[in-house]
């Protein structure tokens, strides 16, 4: 599905760069050996000061001079620069992800859930993975150790999340798909928990109680739709795994490289899903080829690369509150566009799967330092 970046650390997911692109986690510039200031690198950068007079030396060498040109050389872009666009950015990413739900409900007017997600599963792969080999050449080429890893993230992240989540949405109502997609943060760190990678507090724990609390509420008052919804909470957990199983990958390449080739290796569902569907449907609206033409353009290749492009920059807490916006958009469009009522069930659903969402993602109060 890749709409949430979520559970901090996991939350972080997106934003992690390899150390040998050249940055730190948090967007900063690293400082390799060519940058240290006294390596041969850097010398052999610098004019030779030899050749300088002499109280020119000694003023390039005064203490002050030496901190303030540190200061100007390493300073962190997150605080020197605005970061207007990467919030507009992500903004723009919940707004293509939020609209996929609808835009999705509109598509399968006209299209089978498998068409839709052999057209997503090819231009991911496309467009996305063309473009991590032209930003990062050879290097977007995966180590041969990696590729077991990348296989089963295709498998959890793509191919059987596309199904079941496109199958999902069209046997429930749109905000169903918002309610149960507000699990993923909550989901995310039980599976971290189990799995050694994060470790367990009450605090968090207790935010999953209550969110899935509020789901089975909702399941138990709309029986119609439990086939949905099972398929829906389903997506939520594969999606969850392949957020913690690809961590390692994210400490190793680069975002957009592990996403582009995590939608490449899903290609082996394309002629699976393409024999029971029909791609190019002759009946389909041109409504249905619009609906499709956002699914691609919008909710598969901008806003992944969108949501990359912020996370360069922007801390994995602030990514976080940005989750929160996207389980509403799909609520408010369920209600004020396809009309579908909200009862009790589903305000009370609401509220604790927000109430889950808070409760996993509130980052921890740091200690306070003795004077």
């Amino acid at each position: 599905m890749g709409r949430f970046s979520t559970l901090r650390p996991a939350v972080n997911v997106c934003c992690e760069i390899p150390a040998r692109s050249g940055f730190t986690a948090c967007g900063g510039r690293s400082r390799t050996e060519a940058e240290v200031p006294g390596s041969p690198v850097l010398a052999s950068r610098a004019p030779s000061l030899a050749a300088q007079p002499a109280n020119i030396n000694a003023a390039r060498t005064h203490p002050l001079f030496m901190a303030t040109l540190h200061r100007v050389a390493y300073r962190n872009p997150m605080t020197t620069k605005s970061a207007f666009p990467q919030h507009f950015a992500l903004v723009v990413v919940q707004l293509c992800f939020g609209l996929f739900p609808y835009f999705a409900k509109e598509a399968f007017t006209g299209f089978e859930p498998a068409a839709v997600a052999v057209w997503r599963i090819a231009t991911g792969g496309i467009v996305l993975l063309g473009i991590a080999f032209l930003v990062h050449g050879r290097t977007a080429i995966p180590r041969r150790a990696d590729l077991g890893r990348l296989v089963a993230c295709s498998m959890l992240g793509i191919a059987i999340n596309q199904i079941c989540f496109l199958e999902g949405q069209s046997r429930a109502q749109t905000q169903n798909t918002g309610l149960v997609i507000g699990l993923i943060p909550a989901m995310t760190y039980g599976v971290a928990v189990l799995v050694g990678a994060e470790v367990w507090q009450g605090r968090r724990g207790l935010g999953i109680f209550v969110g899935l609390l509020g789901i089975l509420w909702f399941g138990a008052s709309d029986p119609d739709s439990r086939l949905g919804n099972t398929l829906l909470i389903t997506n939520c957990f594969c999606f969850s795994v392949y957020l913690v199983i690809s961590r390692p990958l994210l400490q190793r390449y680069p975002p957009i490289v592990v996403i582009g080739w995590v939608f490449a290796l899903s290609a082996w569902s394309v002629p699976m899903l393409a024999l029971r569907a029909d791609l190019a449907p002759p009946d389909a609206s041109a409504s249905a080829w619009w609906a499709l033409a956002f699914i691609l353009v919008f909710a598969t290749c901008l806003g992944y690369l969108l949501n990359f492009f912020a996370m360069v920059r922007l801390p994995a807490s602030t990514a976080a509150l940005y989750t929160f916006a996207q389980p509403t958009i799909v609520g408010l469009t369920a209600f004020f566009v396809r009309n579908e009522p909200f009862g009790t069930p589903a305000i009370v659903a609401a509220v604790c799967v927000f109430a889950g969402m808070a409760l996993v993602l509130r980052p921890d109060k740091k200690p306070e330092k003795n004077a």
